[in-house]
């Protein structure tokens, strides 16, 4: 898994402030518990993210940061943040990440050409 498909699963998950999940019943609890219906974008980057690698998680929270250019958790509980204002930040930062790494794979491949100078 890489990091802008937790970014793209974490946008379909139920969004919610001032915790990092929630249940059925707006009580909060942890991400990965099973209770678990709705989700701050830190907690919903961990829940769509469980099975991958810490460091792919991190990764995905760490550039998701840097394109909020806040901490997840203050930009997630400002007021007047809305579940499209998270979702669309979630999908833009994902395409981003899913763009560079083509270009970067597109520039690998011509510098593995023959006759190309690296």
């Amino acid at each position: 898994m890489k990091p802008y498909e937790i970014l793209k699963a974490a946008a379909e998950l139920p969004w919610t402030q001032g915790e990092a999940a929630r249940d059925a019943n707006g009580i909060p609890c942890e991400p990965w518990s099973k209770r678990a219906v709705c989700f701050c974008v830190h907690g919903a980057i961990t829940k769509a993210g469980l099975n991958a690698p810490f460091r792919v998680r991190q990764e995905a929270r760490d550039e998701m940061e840097a394109f909020v250019g806040s901490n997840l958790r203050f930009w997630n509980d400002a007021a007047g943040r809305t579940a499209k204002d998270a979702k669309a930040a979630l999908l833009d930062c994902a395409e981003l990440l899913e763009t560079e790494e083509m270009i970067e794979a597109g520039i690998a491949g011509l510098q593995k050409r023959p006759g190309h100078a690296a």
